[in-house]
This record gives structure tokens, sequence and C-alpha cells, in this order.
């Protein structure tokens, strides 16, 4: 005769719940001391809002390559040019990009 496996429920009854243990604290919860004011960690970054944007589009015609080349950049590490995810949205910013072009000038003279 073959044996029928049943899944047992994992929902617990209403009884189970008045009656489960584990439900009830049997201590008060111990909450992390506040930390001293100078052992505060520092605030993240803030972004300037007055920075524009670019698209992965406009970063490329400022820096007269392909958007490709921007987006192998940005999945292997390479580059070295800053840039921030919204999801699937990848922005630059105005500033970075900017001098991204200043640190990577090579030559004399000025302009």
């Amino acid at each position: 005769m073959k044996k029928i496996r049943t899944q047992r429920s994992t929902r617990l009854s209403q009884r189970d719940v008045a009656n489960a243990s584990y439900f009830q604290l049997s201590r008060p919860l111990d909450l992390p001391p506040e930390p001293h004011p100078s052992e505060t960690p520092p605030a993240a970054p803030q972004i300037d809002v007055g920075d524009s944007l670019l698209t992965r589009q406009q970063t490329a015609q400022m820096l007269k390559m392909a958007p490709q080349t921007l987006a192998s950049w940005a999945s292997s590490g390479r580059g070295g040019l800053p840039f921030i995810k919204f999801g699937r949205l990848v922005r630059y910013k105005k500033s970075d990009v900017q001098r991204y072009i200043e640190t990577h000038r090579i030559g004399h003279g000025e302009g």
C-alpha cells in the first residue's frame, strides 16, 4: 500500500498563537545604548541639487565617446568616472564629468 505524504500546514491557529510562549517576551527588549555625540557616524555625502545630472548619452557626447564605453566602464569598475544609479537608470553629475576631463588632460599649455 502506498503511503501518501501530507504537508503539514505552517499556518498557526488562533489557539496556537494565544498559547505560544514564543510570541511573548520573557524579558524586556535590550536596546543598544545611545551613542555618545562624539561617536556618531559622519553624515552621508550630500548631492548638490544645483548640479545637473546627465544621461549616459549626454555624458558620452561631452566625452566624445560611445555610450557603450561608459556602460562597460560602469559594469566593470574601470574608467574612474563616478555615476549614480536610480534602479536601472544611470546618471552622471556634470561636475564629475568636468573634473574627469580636467584630471585626464595631458599637455603643457592652458586650454
